[in-house]
């Protein structure tokens, strides 16, 4: 519960910080219109790697709504990770893992800076969106197991 002066119910606070941040961030909901009018001509949006997802639900429904305004970014960071998991297994590197948007490589201690490097590149790729080209950070992280994963000392 936040404090908002003047506004006190659950649901006129929500409204409140909900209209505040979108009229720092127009562009958002002109975003999700744009979803929303797919949706209405065809049912099916893509990813940047052109993974099709129909929707079956009804269109304007808020759970369908969530669910597409979500697809592209998730669907495509995916792409994104699978990209990756396929270069570095035709590199010869041991993949062991991959979950959605985390993936891990086995290698021996005498190839670390080998494969960080590898693994970084793997996972590095521009992505257009609306005229303007990206790339989405990747965070590293090394360990004998996954309890023990730490960052990298510069």
């Amino acid at each position: 519960d936040i404090l908002i002066r003047g506004v006190h119910a659950p649901q006129s606070k929500a409204r409140y910080c909900l209209d505040a941040y979108h009229s720092r961030y127009p562009e958002i909901r002109a975003l999700q219109r744009e979803i929303q009018d797919e949706l209405r001509r065809t049912r099916t949006l893509y990813s940047i790697f052109g993974r099709r997802r129909f929707f079956m639900g009804k269109v304007g429904d808020p759970h369908t709504d969530r669910v597409a305004f979500s697809f592209k970014a998730q669907a495509s960071v995916a792409g994104i990770t699978n990209r990756g998991l396929r270069i570095l297994d035709s590199q010869g590197y041991a993949v062991v893992l991959q979950v959605h948007d985390n993936l891990g490589i086995e290698i021996e201690e005498s190839r670390f800076e080998e494969g960080w490097k590898a693994l970084e590149a793997a996972l590095t790729y521009p992505i257009t969106l609306h005229g303007r080209t990206t790339t989405i950070g990747v965070e590293m992280k090394w360990g004998g197991t996954l309890r023990d994963m730490q960052e990298r000392e510069a």
